[in-house]
């Protein structure tokens, strides 16, 4: 897949003529692969190659002065659009300029540019300045498709914002059972307070290399991933003391029968299922004697849940 930047000027290798799927696309949901499945069908009938724009920060934060978080990081978005073999990707900055261009000089300078005869979008789309051209209104500049909202069981729209709601609530599980792929972290792992090796359960400490979308604080069964190798583990998400003089570092893995040294090494948390929320103890045997049942719990579900 061939990556654009916005910015730059016409790309000499873009020949062809192309249908374009327009959005931001955090967490990547079921609703924005039946944008992608419209596009390839028409690429598909008129021999079109098939594009995607997203921006390399959230529209909505920016124009709200607000910090960016992500479901999905803009280089996670452009590896899993390539998994969905979509032909071409341009990432677009968004900035104090693009906030004040008109949406129908946005829209002609993309045209122009990515030679596009079809756009696809979502019912919601909304883009230019003050947000004053509609997806309706995309018909009048060049053939348009407007794809209407997916929803759920108890009848909500499909989005982004309800995958952060899930999320925050500690519902992992339904939110990756919406999205392309698990809710995933990746940094690098740190040194932390060694709490792991008293309790006689290490533990890899994680920086997060983004400012991620917060979950809620719990241990949660998932995957650590380390060289493209998947290793069930425990993942823990709390700042909450534990005991008097205890503190649970902000985001640990604990990797189940490993015992690798893995300082500095940059990996990810794949997060599955939580497990139970975080909680304080009375004694250091109480909290051993905790950590003892999840491990058994964890290895229970994944001898369940094999993949």
């Amino acid at each position: 897949m061939k990556v654009f930047k916005f910015e730059n000027t016409k790309p000499n290798e873009l020949k062809q003529d192309t249908v374009f799927v327009l959005g931001y696309f955090d967490g990547y949901h079921l609703g924005h692969r039946e944008l992608v499945k419209k596009a390839k069908k028409l690429a598909i009938e008129h021999k079109w190659k098939v594009g995607i724009i997203t921006f390399d920060r959230s529209p909505y934060c920016y124009i709200n002065n607000i910090d960016s978080s992500f479901i999905t990081p803009l280089e996670r978005r452009i590896d899993i659009f390539a998994w969905d073999e979509i032909d071409f990707c341009t990432v677009i900055k968004f900035d104090d300029k693009l906030m004040n261009t008109p949406g129908v000089d946005f829209i002609k300078e993309l045209i122009e540019k990515y030679n596009i005869k079809h756009l696809i979008v979502g019912k919601d789309f909304r883009c230019g300045k003050q947000n004053k051209l509609s997806a309706n209104d995309l018909n009048a500049i060049v053939p348009t498709d407007v794809v209407d909202f997916l929803t759920v069981s108890n009848g909500r729209k499909l989005s982004s914002s309800l995958l952060r709601e899930l999320l925050a609530d500690g519902f992992v599980n339904i939110a990756n059972s919406y999205m392309r792929e698990p809710f995933t972290i990746t940094g690098k792992v740190v040194y932390g307070k060694q709490q792991g090796r008293v309790l006689g359960y290490k533990t890899a400490n994680l920086k997060p290399d983004h400012n991620y979308q917060e979950f809620s604080q719990g241990i949660y069964i998932g995957y650590t991933i380390i060289d493209n190798l998947k290793y069930p583990s425990l993942i823990i998400n709390s700042n909450k003391p534990t005991l008097e003089n205890l503190t649970e570092n902000a985001l640990e893995s604990h990797i189940l029968d490993f015992d690798k040294d893995i300082y500095n090494y940059k990996i990810e948390l794949e997060l599955i299922v939580m497990l139970r929320l975080p909680k304080k103890f009375n004694s250091i045997d109480e909290l051993k004697d905790a950590i003892k049942l999840d491990v058994e719990q964890a290895r229970a579900w994944f001898l369940k849940n094999r993949i």
